[in-house]
């Protein structure tokens, strides 16, 4: 059965993998932030959710700006099969969250 946007396929993930949840203080602003600072053992999925009314987060590699990065709007998440990939969030305002939920395969 195809998956919908932003669904996990938790047969894929596996029955052994545990999750891991935190939130990214985005402390200055036009700085870029790993998410998180120490990623999940084993990552296979991260959902990133932009919890702030107004301002849009961005998303990309190491150095990523508001310019260059993918934007993630104000109350939405993305679901990325990124496995131990290291990503990157900024924003132009200062002292923003970023919630984020990591899954392992193991």
């Amino acid at each position: 059965m195809p998956l919908k946007q932003n669904e996990i396929n938790i047969k894929e993930v596996g029955a052994r993998g545990s999750v891991s949840a935190s939130v990214v203080t985005l402390t200055t602003a036009n700085t870029a932030y790993q998410l998180p600072s120490s990623p999940l053992s084993n990552r296979a999925y991260i959902v990133i959710y932009n919890p702030d009314t107004s301002v849009t987060i961005y998303l990309g590699p190491s150095g990523v700006t508001t310019s260059t990065g993918l934007p993630l709007p104000p109350q939405t998440y993305i679901t990325l099969p990124i496995g131990s990939a290291a990503i990157y969030a900024v924003c132009g305002t200062a002292s923003k969250t970023v919630n984020i939920l990591e899954i392992s395969a193991e």
